[in-house]
């Protein structure tokens, strides 16, 4: 299969499909940069994003999926979304407390 040359979101939620919910970085031509964990949402119901980076042209993209239903039965998976999205960078500083001088 040829890699996914333009950063075409349709492009690449159609390959998405086609290999069900997967990406082969050498074939797609698309790095998962972060999978994203199951998060639980009201009742049976969790949502799950993964970034990935479309190697061509150097962008990210997330896929975001929904699913309900229960661990001990069946899930039922909701058409999966896709959308670009842009790295930042966040610096936090943290302050912490000092040793007190030895009180003479």
């Amino acid at each position: 299969m040829k890699p996914i040359e333009d950063f075409d979101l349709d492009a690449i939620l159609a390959r998405y499909k086609e290999n069900d919910a997967e990406f082969d970085e050498k074939e797609d031509g698309v790095k998962l940069i972060e999978e994203g964990e199951w998060e639980s949402g009201y009742k049976d119901y969790a949502n799950r994003i993964d970034t990935y980076q479309h190697i061509a042209s150097r962008r990210f993209f997330d896929i975001a999926q929904s699913r309900a239903g229960s661990y001990y039965s069946h899930y039922e998976y909701n058409a999966p979304e896709v959308y670009e999205v842009y790295p930042h960078v966040v610096t936090r500083t943290v302050y912490s407390a000092k040793k007190p001088k030895d009180v003479a």
